[in-house]
């Protein structure tokens, strides 16, 4: 098991890929600069999922797959999880955390819910390898965080 430093640059290693694809990223020309007003920008890294309830999320994952940009269908779906797990209170939505804080503290809350943090696990590891890293996103990525997120909503010890 990693310690407090290995976390830590681990999340400093995330944040400067962070700021490497965000500028590496350039629009095309012609293409629309800004969302509509409404519509929060799936970029931008200080949205936090309890800008929209989990459904909200869901649309807007649906917009962007059909749109063609999974990479932005994955992460609204991503938070939509995270939107969630924060209305059933087995995280507290933060700035501050990362998605692996998430993880801990869904781990230490949901025993009444055996199969939220594993899935959560999994969906960190789809999330991570396509928003962070240099893995593409794709249709199955996104399935299965939509797949998880309603696992996680019907997760329940009788």
């Amino acid at each position: 098991r990693a310690g407090p430093g290995a976390q830590l640059a681990a999340d400093a290693l995330l944040q400067a890929v962070r700021v490497w694809r965000r500028r590496r990223q350039t629009p095309t020309a012609g293409a629309a600069t800004s969302a509509p007003a409404d519509v929060p920008d799936l970029e931008d890294e200080s949205i936090l999922a309890t800008h929209m309830p989990e459904d909200d999320w869901l649309a807007l994952a649906g917009q962007m797959r059909q749109s063609g940009d999974l990479r932005k269908a994955l992460r609204a779906c991503f938070l939509a999880t995270l939107a969630c797990l924060a209305r059933l209170e087995l995280i507290r939505v933060s700035r501050a955390k990362s998605n692996h804080e998430y993880r801990r503290e869904l781990e230490r809350r949901a025993r009444g819910r055996p199969t939220a943090a594993p899935v959560f696990a999994e969906d960190i590891d789809l999330f991570e390898r396509s928003w962070y890293g240099l893995h593409p996103a794709t249709p199955d990525a996104v399935d299965t965080l939509q797949r998880n997120l309603e696992v996680i909503r019907g997760d329940r010890t009788g």
